[in-house]
């Protein structure tokens, strides 16, 4: 109920931010957020490697190499931060050219600052949440990071509406980081007192095992990293920041969407990683298959709900001046598809490490990707830079890494993903062009009419796929989860 609210939350601070503040400086928002995410790879996918680093001591109770890892993570998490800072810094005089706004700069460049102050203290502590979500602990993480985020979000509306000033705005964000990542160590150090013994180092094999690792996760991170974030910077010195701001709004749908079925995927990361050290590789396929169906029903389920539904949503939300194209909404419904069909191999490979066979494949797609969102861009405008990304994800890591995995974890040949996964693409088109059919006789005039599209898609990519899977294993497997699930919440 937690993630619901925050959510309901930010719609709310979303309206009210374009209100009294302006689309522009939403552009603005959406463009500083992934100029940084691109200098957060200064991390070098450390929370990835960390967590893989975790998992075999926590799996053994070796409380000393748990102590001796959170102490090396923490220095390593503190020159990041500086680093991030510096760079940020360096980046000042570049701004002007992917800023496609009418502003006074002199502004901007405070915007700008305070923005990268706040990436770079939430590297300050964060060691403590990864700790403990290798420790399948994430709730604690969840649970108080929904509290600091509804306080963030209430001050930040009253900010918004009292003072309508952004960089006051920008100054609850950095306090509120601060604050989560503060309870959170506070909370790692009760729960693992071990943790606090600085005697205990890690030995130089340690060290250079966790450095080896971290090489081929930083290779696979920053050309992610680029292939996720260069879009936004494009589309904003290409077409206008203002566009961004526009796009932002698909794209806040879209986040709370993969958000929600991370932290179904994420809960299960911990678990497969213990699991592939102790099961024979049949068991893991046959969790690899149940995860699956899972995966190819809910990014059914999404990507019909996005391309039937974004629109009236935008519509009801903040009025139709914000509706984008129907291109741009099927670009978006297809990326979807793809990334939450994707988890499963995505949640193997973090669970087993396999950075170091993965690492160039990505760094090629962010390559074609950034010389075809140029190129589709200037023809196409917005959906062309959208379809880019589709297309050098499909033609590199989407054949690649399932391979790879199938080989090495599961002992099979991949071909059997291969037509799971385009009978699953054919049966999601198949929903949405029945209902579109369906839904396109009801006007969206208000929220009850909204919520009941919002079923009729639930239901019916749900009956599908029950008709479709009910006599498979991994069905049975999903039901007996829910089951169990139905009964901890009861109990």
């Amino acid at each position: 109920m937690g993630k619901v609210f925050i959510s309901i939350l930010t719609f709310v601070e979303r309206k009210i931010f374009i209100q009294f503040i302006g689309v522009e400086i939403l552009g603005l928002n959406g463009l500083f957020s992934n100029i940084l995410q691109i200098l957060s790879i200064a991390d070098l996918g450390l929370s990835v490697a960390m967590g893989y680093s975790y998992y075999e001591p926590i799996a053994h109770k070796n409380t000393e190499k748990i102590a001796a890892l959170t102490r090396f993570y923490s220095k390593l998490y503190n020159v990041i931060s500086a680093m991030i800072f510096l760079t940020g810094m360096l980046l000042l005089p570049f701004l002007k050219y992917v800023i496609n706004i009418n502003k006074s700069m002199q502004n901007l460049y405070v915007y700008y600052i305070l923005y990268l102050i706040n990436i770079a203290v939430s590297y300050l502590l964060v060691y403590s949440a990864t700790l403990l979500a290798a420790d399948q602990k994430g709730y604690i993480v969840n649970s108080l990071m929904t509290m600091t985020s509804t306080i963030r979000i209430i001050v930040q509306i009253v900010i918004v509406i009292v003072y309508k000033n952004y960089s006051i705005y920008l100054f609850v964000a950095i306090g509120t980081t601060l604050l989560n990542n503060i309870l959170l160590y506070n909370k790692s150090r009760f729960m693992y007192p071990y943790i606090k013994n600085k005697e205990i180092s890690l030995t130089h094999k340690d060290k250079g095992d966790i450095l080896l690792n971290l090489k081929s996760v930083f290779i696979y991170k920053v050309s992610g990293t680029l292939l996720n974030s260069v879009d936004t910077i494009l589309i904003s010195s290409m077409i206008g920041t203002a566009i961004v701001g526009y796009y932002a709004n698909y794209q806040m749908i879209v986040m709370y969407i993969t958000q929600f079925v991370g932290v179904l995927f994420s809960a299960v990361t911990a678990g497969v990683g213990n699991y592939v050290y102790t099961e024979s590789n049949e068991r893991r396929y046959e969790l690899f298959d149940s995860l699956l169906l899972v995966s190819f029903w809910l990014s059914a389920t999404a990507s019909a709900g996005v391309l039937c539904l974004s629109s009236d949503f935008i519509g009801l939300w903040l009025g139709k001046d914000y509706v984008l194209g129907i291109g741009v909404s099927m670009a978006i419904a297809f990326n979807l598809f793809f990334v939450i069909s994707m988890q499963p191999v995505f949640v193997f490979r973090e669970a087993v490490g396999l950075y170091q066979k993965t690492k160039w494949i990505m760094l090629i797609a962010a390559a074609i990707n950034l010389v075809l969102s140029v190129v589709l861009g200037k023809k196409y405008g917005l959906s062309g830079i959208i379809i880019a990304t589709i297309i050098a994800r499909l033609i590199t890591y989407f054949w690649y890494e399932p391979r790879l995995l199938y080989k090495m974890i599961f002992g099979k040949k991949a071909g059997i993903f291969f037509v799971k996964y385009f009978t699953n693409v054919f049966v999601t088109i198949v929903c949405i062009v029945s209902l579109e059919l369906v839904l396109r006789p009801f006007v969206c005039s208000n929220l009850l009419v909204f919520i009941i599209k919002i079923f009729i898609v639930i239901l019916f990519v749900s009956f599908i796929y029950i008709i479709l899977n009910y006599r498979k294993p991994s069905f049975k497997w999903v039901l007996t989860k829910l089951k169990y699930i139905f009964k901890r919440e009861k109990g």
